[in-house]
């Protein structure tokens, strides 16, 4: 038996050499029957390198095939590739403001307002004042009706009573007061509200990434989340019963409701929804403050005319003035306002019916018509199906 151990000595010597190192004495390696296996660790790392590697490739391509379908000179702007505002406005010279409305005049209408009214972004012809005044006057034998525009932009309901004011000395008939969004931030005390406008404002893409299209995109994507829910924010707390604006919109619209009830002359309101965003009703995330306007317009008694109603359904592309930069309306959405505005006054009796104008046949029930002609034209020429 005394051989026997010896003999396995060598063999007992030889295994010790060759066991595994312990994980903490630093060991990198097991040396098992000669061969060397690498350790979980360095497998992962490798799978997780061609992993990137694949990523890196999928990035590549598609940041080549963006570059290659970008239209030319679309390059990181955010400006449409066919720029179809007004390079100039051209204003009328004093006496020249109302062509259409000839002495004596019959029918005197003040619209107060902000830069909506004012008109920013279109021509002075274009804005709702004026269109309302030529949908006026289309009759003859009718006295000539004078639409005056009193509006300063960057202004709030409770500081347009002063040119309610104006309005009321120079004589007129009827005050449409239009109303939008930001009409209850409190210009006493600016800095608060500009704070919170501010967070709504989207970064630049940083330097970093400007290179890459795809990177940049999804930065954009990213600030476009964030400053729609910043803007959500800002109009909550515009809205709030608390918020000093929300109180003084509430004092300007008893003013104007008393000035005009003394004056013995009609007022109307006019609320304009926002035309950037989704105006579906189940995607529109403004209603909360609508119903806010509307409501303090009924406690009031005050007619209202409320342009969700007309605005509804349609592409915010086709009412801006300029698409994502500036939201004021265009000449489509004030016309849109002009004729709502006009429909409202005759089927309220708010004016004489005489002031209704001849009318026909609308663009869209043309097209309609043709559509219809020409569907009825294709079936008559249609061979029939060889049998």
């Amino acid at each position: 038996m005394g051989g026997a151990y010896q003999n396995r000595a060598p063999e007992c010597k030889a295994t010790l050499k060759r066991r595994t190192p312990h994980p903490g004495h630093g060991g990198a390696l097991r040396i098992l029957g000669g061969e060397a296996k690498l350790p979980a660790v360095k497998k992962w790392l490798q799978r997780g390198g061609l992993a990137v590697l694949a990523l890196a490739l999928t990035a590549g391509v598609g940041e080549g095939v963006w570059r290659a379908l970008e239209p030319a000179g679309d390059a990181g702007s955010v400006m449409p590739r066919h720029f179809d505002r007004s390079r100039f406005f051209y204003i009328p010279e004093p006496g020249r403001e109302h062509p259409w409305a000839s002495e004596p005049v019959g029918l005197r209408v003040a619209v107060i307002g902000d830069s909506i009214a004012l008109g920013a972004a279109v021509q002075p012809y274009d804005r709702y004042g004026q269109r309302l005044e030529s949908l006026l006057n289309l009759n003859e034998g009718v006295p000539p009706a004078r639409v005056t525009v009193h509006a300063i932009a960057g202004t709030s309901t409770f500081q347009q009573t002063r040119l309610l004011s104006d309005a009321l000395a120079e004589g007129t008939d009827l005050v449409v007061l239009g109303i939008c969004a930001n009409d209850t931030e409190d210009w006493t005390r600016p800095e608060e509200f500009t704070a919170w406008r501010a967070l709504a404002i989207p970064r630049a893409t940083p330097p970093a990434i400007r290179w890459s299209r795809l990177l940049s995109w999804a930065y954009q994507k990213k600030e476009a989340i964030r400053t729609a829910s910043a803007h959500r924010d800002y109009y909550r707390r515009l809205y709030d019963p608390e918020y000093s604006g929300w109180v003084r919109f509430n004092r300007g619209l008893d003013s104007f409701a008393d000035a005009c009830r003394n004056a013995n002359v009609d007022l109307v309101a006019m609320v304009f929804p926002l035309l950037s965003w989704d105006l579906e009703q189940k995607t529109y995330p403004f209603d909360f403050l609508r119903q806010a306007v509307l409501s303090a317009l009924e406690a009031r008694d005050i007619p209202t005319l409320d342009l969700w109603e007309h605005y509804q359904g349609m592409e915010p592309v086709r009412l801006e003035a300029i698409p994502r930069i500036d939201g004021h309306p265009n000449e489509i959405g004030h016309r849109i306002a002009a004729e709502a505005l006009y429909r409202f006054l005759l089927d309220e009796e708010i004016i004489d019916p005489a002031y209704l104008g001849r009318h026909q046949w609308s663009q869209i029930d043309y097209w309609e018509a043709v559509r219809t002609m020409m569907e009825g034209r294709a079936q008559a020429t249609i061979s029939p199906e060889p049998r």
